[in-house]
């Protein structure tokens, strides 16, 4: 199996961030390569497959267990586009496994939102998490869009962030207006991350970002565990906009969600931006 999942990593380099397939390739060689690495594809089986992951189950690390399942399916449908093998057998392996019932990002309401701010600003947290906080808050964007934003992406002269597609795993950039708070962040990020491509630089490793998990830890320390989650920071956002009736469409494209049709929005370019 390993000789076709260097063959998948090759095309998949293309197609996705390199930070991204790091982890998919990392989470291969701990679950997947010591129970079937060796093994020709065309014996990939869901028996051995499910007797591979079964610690994994035992484990409750549900998640962890999902995405390695992908993962091998991505492989062995990348044996059947290419013939190696006549089907991928362990299409519905995900079904023998009982999952928890997934949950949403949690989220408190707008109106408790000063008082997750004042906790955040009188934190012990250093000061590039307390500004890459208030950074995602203000832009509505994912946790790993915002710890990875470069100097690049900024346009300071018209404040605008743009996000390249291969970033948003979309067709297209996504531009988002930045706010005169949003700029001040950047000023002072630019004070700090003085020699890295990285606006949320790490402390820890040179010219690298943040961790985009960094803002989860923060908030289990201050209590938020269960109540708020970095990515729960959009739905803030959300529903403060919907609460202050902007239209569907428009409060929509902040948190760079398209609506209509699958056909219609790929034609559909309109940004939104004024």
């Amino acid at each position: 199996m390993l000789s076709v999942a260097n063959r998948w990593k090759a095309k998949k380099v293309q197609k996705v961030e390199a930070e991204t397939l790091k982890k998919d390739w990392r989470r291969m060689e701990i679950y997947l390569f010591p129970f079937i690495g060796d093994m020709p594809i065309n014996e990939i089986l869901p028996k051995v497959v499910i007797e591979a992951l079964e610690s994994l189950y035992n484990q409750g690390k549900d998640d962890t267990l999902k995405r390695t399942i992908l993962l091998l399916n991505e492989v062995l449908n990348f044996a059947v586009n290419y013939g190696l093998i006549a089907f991928n057998p362990c299409l519905r392996i995900n079904e023998v496994f009982n999952f928890g019932k997934s949950t949403n990002n949690p989220a408190i309401t707008p109106k408790e939102l000063p008082e997750l701010i004042k906790a955040v600003m009188y934190s012990s947290a250093t000061i590039q998490t307390k500004l890459l906080f208030k950074f995602q808050l203000l832009t509505m964007v994912r946790p790993a869009e915002a710890s990875n934003a470069t100097w690049s992406e900024i346009d300071f002269k018209k404040s605008l962030w743009t996000i390249p597609a291969n970033r948003m795993k979309k067709r297209h950039p996504f531009v988002i207006p930045l706010s005169s708070q949003a700029m001040e962040i950047l000023n002072k990020m630019k004070s700090i991350s003085v020699k890295s491509e990285y606006v949320f630089q790490s402390w820890i490793k040179s010219n690298q970002p943040m961790s985009s998990q960094t803002i989860n830890k923060m908030l289990v320390d201050l209590g938020y565990k269960n109540k708020q989650t970095a990515h729960g920071l959009r739905t803030i956002g959300r529903t403060y906009l919907a609460d202050q009736r902007i239209d569907y469409e428009v409060a929509e494209m902040c948190i760079s969600h398209k609506t209509g049709t699958q056909t219609g929005k790929i034609y559909d370019r309109a940004d939104f931006l004024e």
